[in-house]
């Protein structure tokens, strides 16, 4: 990319419903466009190019519900991200989007001391259109050590569609993980998640942070663990890691909330090795479905659990 690359521009006329009355206006643009950090979308507000009803607002305007959102922005592309050969597992892709299967130890986004080796950069290699696109035209994103299921833009319009999608609720992620503890029946989490108090690195359930569902059901249980399901509703950093930690399930594997290892005494030693050789979260994006930007069909996606995860889920069979 180079400085000269032409400026792009998000055009959008949302009506805002009842899930987003009584939110601050900044608040309710962070979570209908989660890829830009709550100070530009502040920014773009108090500059005028987010409006209510046509008229220029403070970030403190209290959303009624039903009001026209307009955003009219220009963006300039990330032009220090660089392309680069990534081998991406592509499971669907046409001229509008991209759907790929993301493996364990890959970062999504560049950032601070991790500039290349991503997704994106991949994505950029694989296509010169992703330039044009913000964030490279990724909508939502997997930590580093989860795998699964991604769907990245191709154009401004399916960028737009699928940011609206997402915001709306509408796209069905589901998730696969292996959580510590018997887990024996379904449930809703419904916590917000924020900064850590005591870490700045990590996530936690906390009264000012943001909205966070997560809903979870039991797919087999073992002697000590339990394979559960979870469906997003947000897509809060962490969200499932740090929302089954907090009702008592933390996943295996997780080094950031689960880090101390634990041996079982009804497991054998060769169980309780592989559980505690696991070096990533047990956690698998199993499911993707959303409606095309185009076509408007409803696309659906599943991939099958990664080898690392069969293969402690069939140790843990023999117990």
């Amino acid at each position: 990319m180079t400085d000269n690359t032409p400026l792009k521009k998000i055009h959008q006329n949302i009506i805002l419903n009842s899930a987003h009355t009584g939110k601050r206006i900044d608040s309710v643009v962070t979570d209908l466009l989660p890829d830009f950090s709550r100070s530009q979308i502040q920014k773009w507000i108090k500059d005028g190019n987010i409006k209510i009803n046509g008229t220029i607002q403070k970030n403190k305007y209290i959303a009624l519900g039903f009001e026209t959102l307009e955003i009219n922005i220009e963006l300039i592309p990330q032009n220090e991200w660089i392309a680069e050969n990534i081998k991406l597992n592509i499971i669907y892709e046409d001229e509008d989007i991209i759907v790929i299967n993301k493996h364990a130890g890959i970062v999504v986004h560049p950032g601070a001391g991790n500039t290349t080796g991503t997704i994106s950069n991949a994505l950029l290699h694989h296509n010169k259109e992703f330039e044009n696109i913000p964030r490279a035209g990724i909508v939502h994103r997997l930590d580093k050590d989860t795998t699964g299921l991604m769907v990245a833009a191709k154009s401004t319009l399916s960028y737009n569609s699928l940011i609206e999608q997402l915001s709306n609720r509408t796209v069905n992620r589901r998730y696969l993980a292996i959580v510590e503890g018997l887990l024996d029946s379904s449930g809703t989490i419904d916590k917000p998640i924020g900064r850590s108090s005591s870490n700045r690195t990590k996530m936690a359930v906390t009264d000012n942070g943001k909205e966070a569902i997560t809903n979870y059901a039991p797919i087999e249980l073992f002697t000590h663990h339990t394979l559960v399901e979870c469906k997003l509703e947000t897509g809060r950093t962490h969200q499932i890691r740090v929302h089954m930690k907090n009702i008592g399930y933390p996943l295996v594997g997780d080094q950031t909330y689960n880090n101390k290892s634990k041996r079982y005494p009804k497991l054998d030693n060769h169980t309780n090795n592989a559980l505690s050789s696991l070096n990533r979260q047990a956690l698998h994006a199993f499911k993707l479905s959303f409606i095309h930007p185009k076509s408007k069909e409803i696309m659906n996606f599943t991939q099958q659990l990664p080898t690392d995860m069969l293969e402690l889920l069939n140790i843990l069979r023999q117990n």
